[in-house]
């Protein structure tokens, strides 16, 4: 079993995916295509502002970061630069309480929620082997001693950027204890266990989650922990580096608890510095899987990794100065108000909700920036085709072959919108 899953490529586990979801017979799918979006169209004459404000009225609890992104991210590489004078050892100390503040009230509010359902769990010990018993113990005295920080940042009303981080990772895995045992079926089970093999995520025993914790640490992904598909595990070295670098911040993540849609994600896929991860109390159906917190903090991670690294790889190709990467990302905002308001002129839901899912599983699933030649040397249609029949099979859809030609034709106009762009890409290059 381990030397297969060694050696499992992402394009045999979404076919080997449909077969269990077809053999098993699963009547839901797990994650759901994006929506339709009208926020852009050809009016707007100003699309960063117009981006700004509107997401920032959308998402309240990300205002600090939605109402301008670039002066976020900024203020945070100034605030890094004079804490740098500071703790030259740990220049991530910086005040990050706008956004880390939130993310403590929702990790509190989790933790005792968890706390609740242990207690209720220990009340029926006596049907309970003594190892269960010691687990349970262990877990709520893990989720406590996580509690007590929270609690104490949150008395302080203040926290740090690098303490929200190291925080957030422990949470998810504190909170994220005895889910796997309340999943519905066996298929979920079996998915989620191939699903950790690729994103690199093993569930250890609470006292090992706790020799993690006393060592207050900062870890980014589990330790000794990889992922088996080549593409994270090349995209995660340069991740790293850019989040932990002492003397640049070269990227930030931001814990959130704010439930999001494709327009966020697609409005920062320009900002391969800015990456959000999810904070959660409960198992989420995301993207195929029904995670527990870690687990879903651990892919969502992975997604921006794929982000980062396949701008950084564009960047680095073309050798580009951060006044150029500004100019890149101005024109990348512009290309999305126009694949937006190509989506908003198409009269066909089918067609439309086919398009839209071409875009969200290659630029957000697979991370590919919003730039012709990327999409047009990178991009392909078999993997958004088996995404879909997953989605179809999981719902039990009928009209999946009609489906299937929509998503081809989706996929053509999608490559034709990039053809037609492919000149002003190069002109923009040519220009620097």
């Amino acid at each position: 079993m381990k030397r297969f899953m060694a050696g499992i490529t992402m394009q045999k586990f979404k076919l080997l995916n449909i077969f269990l979801l077809i053999v098993l017979g699963a009547t839901e799918v797990l994650a759901s295509g994006p929506q339709c979006s009208d926020l852009f169209n050809n009016k707007v004459t100003d699309l960063q502002q117009y981006y700004n404000q509107k997401l920032s009225k959308k998402y309240k609890g990300l205002d600090f970061l939605l109402r301008n992104p670039d002066d976020f991210m900024a203020e945070m590489r100034q605030r890094f630069e004079s804490q740098k004078k500071i703790t030259p050892a740990n220049p991530h100390a910086f005040d990050f309480s706008e956004m880390g503040l939130p993310a403590l009230k929702l990790m509190r509010d989790g933790l005792l929620s968890q706390i609740l359902v242990i207690g209720a769990s220990k009340r029926f010990k006596g049907k309970l082997f003594k190892f269960e018993v010691e687990e349970l113990e262990l877990a709520e005295h893990y989720a406590r001693m996580v509690l007590s920080e929270v609690e104490t940042f949150l008395a302080q009303d203040q926290i740090s950027y690098y303490d929200v981080l190291r925080i957030s990772f422990f949470y998810t895995r504190a909170a994220g204890f005895g889910h796997m045992s309340v999943m519905h079926t066996p298929l979920q089970k079996l998915q989620l266990a191939f699903d950790r093999r690729l994103e690199g995520f093993r569930e250890l025993s609470i006292q090992a989650e706790i020799e993690i914790y006393e060592k207050n640490q900062l870890n980014i992904f589990q330790p000794l922990q990889k992922s088996a598909l080549k593409g994270y595990q090349e995209a995660e070295g340069p991740f790293i580096e850019a989040i932990t670098n002492k003397s640049y911040l070269g990227a930030i993540i931001v814990p959130t608890g704010v439930a999001i849609d494709r327009d966020v994600l697609l409005r920062l896929l320009s900002r391969h510095d800015i990456n959000i991860s999810g904070l959660t109390r409960a198992s989420l159906q995301a993207d195929g899987f029904f995670r527990p917190p870690g687990d879903f903090w651990n892919h969502d991670l992975r997604h921006e990794t794929a982000k980062y690294y396949e701008k950084y790889t564009y960047i680095k190709e073309h050798n580009l100065t951060k006044l150029q990467v500004e100019i890149l990302y101005k024109q990348t905002d512009r290309w999305l108000a126009q694949f937006n308001a190509m989506i908003s002129k198409i009269k066909d839901a089918e067609l439309k909700y086919a398009i839209e899912l071409v875009q969200f599983n290659v630029h957000h699933d697979s991370g590919l920036p919003m730039i012709p030649s990327v999409f047009l040397t990178k991009a392909r249609l078999y993997n958004t085709v088996l995404f879909y029949i997953s989605l179809i099979v999981g719902k039990e859809k009928s009209g999946l072959f009609s489906g299937i030609k929509n998503i081809i034709q989706g996929y053509r106009i999608v490559t034709q919108f990039w053809q037609l762009r492919l000149v002003e890409e190069q002109a923009m290059l040519n220009s620097f």
